[in-house]
């Protein structure tokens, strides 16, 4: 679950910095070399994600459009290269409308769910 809670959320700036770039280098480390369709693009784009230290580093990081992972997901049906587990550890599946163009599927495992469901939860504490 998230470090950012409604019961820390006033920490001062720093501190909530220090949280974000110890989640974001944690999320990096997790995710290359296991998630081929990040790994692949970083590796194109000449970013070697061991020497991002935290959110000020989040520049060297290539943006990511949503055809990018349509595509990924036309090439490689029906999920994409984007999984970083393997598939039995994923118990939800989404999927867009697909009103401007091809549908795009994305699964969730328990975590990710829960994670999901608690961001909602601090947004209508907060509201």
């Amino acid at each position: 679950m998230s470090d950012l809670t409604i019961e820390n959320v006033w920490q001062d700036r720093e501190q909530i910095k220090a949280i974000q770039s110890r989640r974001l280098v944690e999320l990096l480390q997790t995710i290359v070399p296991r998630n081929r369709f990040w790994t692949t693009k970083y590796a194109a784009a000449g970013v070697d994600v061991s020497g991002i230290r935290g959110i000020d580093d989040l520049t060297t990081l290539p943006l990511t459009i949503k055809q990018e992972l349509v595509d990924s997901q036309t090439q490689q049906p029906p999920y994409g290269a984007n999984l970083t587990y393997p598939s039995t550890r994923y118990q939800r599946l989404h999927q867009t409308s697909g009103t401007t163009g091809r549908p795009m599927r994305w699964l969730d495992t328990v975590d990710s769910w829960n994670w999901i469901m608690e961001c909602w939860r601090q947004i209508y504490l907060l509201a």
